[in-house]
């Protein structure tokens, strides 16, 4: 089988699935290892590498800017003039 018609072959399945709220857990589970395995099979080592390492950057990229603005709110909301809440804060 080609590729071309493997394409078509799973999207055509992917269209008949029914709706992720009536898949049993077990179904559900099978679905994501089978879609696992593929992906592995066609992903080369370098796409993975990169997923690994954006993934990492992207969590702490998020995790700064959350604190920052979380720090953001924290100094605009509660210091209004008092300079010496701030320092507190």
């Amino acid at each position: 089988m080609s590729i071309i018609e493997l394409t078509k072959t799973i999207k055509a399945t992917i269209a008949t699935l029914p709706p992720a709220a009536e898949l049993k857990k077990d179904e559900r589970i099978a679905l994501f290892e089978a879609c696992e395995k593929l992906k592995n099979a066609i992903q080369t080592p370098f796409e993975a590498t990169q997923k690994i390492l954006f993934a990492v950057s992207l969590g702490d990229a998020q995790t700064i800017l959350i604190l920052a603005n979380l720090l953001a709110l924290a100094t605009s909301s509660r210091c209004g003039t008092d300079s010496y809440r701030c320092r507190i804060i």
